[in-house]
Order: C-alpha cells, then sequence, then structure tokens
C-alpha cells in the first residue's frame, strides 16, 4: 500500500511544486501547497487498494464466512465489488484525503527547508 501511495505523491509533488514555482526557488507556501495536493490525489488515487487491505486485515475479526474466507485482493475485490458496487471502493476517501493532506503538506516544507538551509549553509563555507 505505501509504494503506490508513495510512487504518486513524489510525481505528483514535483509536478506541483514546478507548476506553482516554476523559478523553483524556496518558497514555503509553494510546499506546503504542492505537499497538500499531492497527499491528496495519492489517498485518492489508491483508496480502492486501502479498502481492498481494510477488508482483509479485518476478515478475522467478520461473522461473514464469505469475508472470512478471503484469502487475496482478488478475493477482496470481488466481494466488495458483488456487495456495494464500484462505489464500495470509495469508501472512507474524505477522511484519507483530509488525513494524509496536512501530513504530506508538513513533510514536504519540512523536507524543503532543510534541503534549503544545508545548500545554504554549504554556499556560504566557499
Amino acid at each position: 500500500m505505501n509504494m503506490p501511495f508513495q510512487s504518486i505523491q513524489f510525481g505528483c509533488y514535483d509536478a506541483f511544486r514546478r507548476m506553482l514555482n516554476p523559478q523553483n526557488s524556496y518558497s514555503p507556501i509553494t510546499h506546503v501547497a504542492a505537499g497538500g495536493m499531492a497527499g491528496a490525489v495519492a489517498a485518492l488515487l489508491t483508496t480502492p487498494i486501502d479498502c481492498c487491505k481494510t477488508l482483509l486485515q479485518t476478515r478475522g475479526a467478520s461473522l461473514d464466512a464469505e469475508v472470512r474466507a478471503a484469502g487475496s485482493m482478488r478475493d477482496a475485490v470481488r466481494i466488495i465489488y458483488r456487495r456495494q458496487g464500484l462505489k464500495g471502493f470509495w469508501r472512507g476517501a474524505k477522511p484519507r484525503v483530509i488525513a494524509n493532506m496536512p501530513a504530506t503538506a508538513i513533510s514536504w516544507t519540512t523536507y524543503e527547508y532543510f534541503k534549503w538551509a544545508i545548500a545554504r549553509r554549504e554556499s556560504s563555507k566557499i
């Protein structure tokens, strides 16, 4: 689950950062906005995988025999689709996006700040 999310997030962050700050200067507002948007897109696009993962992780607590017998992502997809249709793959998307936006905004802003601070310190040594 982390691999698809991180892959999407990295690509989106770079695209949003370049779009919002074409001169590529240090800009905390740009990093907050690009990081938040990247987290939102990644969270939204990986929600279907997360729904399947959640079904598989919680199957042991289920009273439903079909859910308890699910042993693969394919089984999880079939169960969700049969019971809830396509809409079932998007359950929890809003809270997921809301939770990931600030987390990724903070992460990218912190990363960019330290990258800038280290580069600034290194360039003052020369």
